[in-house]
C-alpha cells in the first residue's frame, strides 16, 4: 500500500490517532498535513516530525473544526488534497440526559458532525480523492450520560454513506476504533486507567486494547483500497461482538 506522492490532510493529527494516522501514511510516502487546535503550529510540526521517519514531509497548521472561518482558512493554505482523514472530535462529551439542555449537548454534535461536513465539502472542492473520518463504538453501542457523542458518531456514519453514494467516484469511509491507548488517557489516575485497560483486553478477543499505530493503518488501508467506499471499519480488538 503506498501513498507516494500523494497529500494527506489530517485534521487532528497532531497527537494520538490522529499522529498514528500521519505516522502509518509518512511511512507509505505520503506528505502529510497535520492540524492543531490550539498551541504553536511551529512547536507541533517538530514535535510531530520528531515521529515521522522523514520529517521532511510534514506540515502543521491551525484550524478549529468548529469554526467554519478557520476551516476556509486551513483550506487556503493547503490548496491540493488527496485524502482528508478527520479525527478530531472538538467539543464536550456532554452528561446525563436529564441535565443536558440542547445548547449543551450542541457543541458535540456541531463540532463533528458539521465541522466533519464543511471539511469535507473543502477537501472535495481541492481534489481529494478520499474522505475518511471516525467515530466510535457509541454509534452503535451507547452508554449512559453520552447520548450527545452516540448522536454525533451516529451522524457521522450516516453522513459517510450517504457522501459515498453522492460524491462518487470520491472514495467516503468511516473508521469507528475502539478503546485505544492515546494522551486522552493521561488525565485519568494510572490505576484507574490500567484496570480498564485491563478489563478490556481480558473480554476483547484480541486481548489487548489498542494503539495509534492500528488505527493508522486502518486509515492507510482506507485510503488506498480503491474498491471500498461506504464502509465503516471496526478497529476494536472485536470488542463489539462481545
Amino acid at each position: 500500500m503506498t501513498l507516494g506522492g500523494a497529500t494527506v490532510l489530517v485534521i487532528g493529527g497532531s497527537s494520538g490517532m490522529g499522529l498514528g494516522v500521519a505516522r502509518a501514511a509518512a511511512t507509505r510516502g505520503a506528505t502529510v498535513v497535520v492540524t492543531t487546535r490550539g498551541g504553536d503550529p511551529a512547536a507541533v510540526a517538530d514535535r510531530v516530525a520528531r515521529a515521522l521517519p522523514d520529517p521532511g514531509r510534514v506540515r502543521a497548521l491551525p484550524c478549529d473544526l468548529t469554526d467554519a472561518a478557520s476551516v476556509a482558512a486551513l483550506f487556503e493554505r493547503v490548496r491540493a488534497v488527496d485524502h482528508l482523514v478527520i479525527t478530531a472530535t472538538p467539543g464536550s462529551s456532554g452528561g446525563a440526559f436529564a441535565d443536558t439542555d440542547v445548547e449543551a449537548a450542541r457543541g458535540v454534535v456541531d463540532g463533528k458532525l458539521w465541522g466533519t461536513w464543511r471539511a469535507a465539502r473543502h477537501a472535495v472542492a481541492a481534489g481529494a480523492k478520499s474522505l475518511l473520518f471516525t467515530t466510535g463504538g457509541m454509534a452503535v453501542r451507547p452508554a449512559p450520560g453520552r447520548a450527545a457523542v452516540s448522536v454525533a458518531f451516529a451522524a457521522v456514519e450516516a453522513l459517510g454513506r450517504a457522501l459515498a453514494v453522492e460524491l462518487a467516484p470520491v472514495r467516503v469511509n468511516v473508521v469507528r476504533p475502539g478503546l485505544t491507548d492515546t494522551e486522552m488517557w493521561a488525565s485519568v489516575p494510572e490505576a484507574d486507567r490500567a484496570e480498564i485497560f485491563r478489563g478490556f483486553a481480558e473480554t476483547a478477543p484480541a486481548r489487548r486494547v489498542g494503539t495509534p499505530t492500528d488505527i493508522g493503518e486502518a486509515a492507510v488501508y482506507l485510503m488506498t483500497a480503491g474498491f471500498v467506499t461506504g464502509a465503516v471499519l471496526d478497529v476494536d480488538g472485536g470488542s463489539l461482538l462481545v
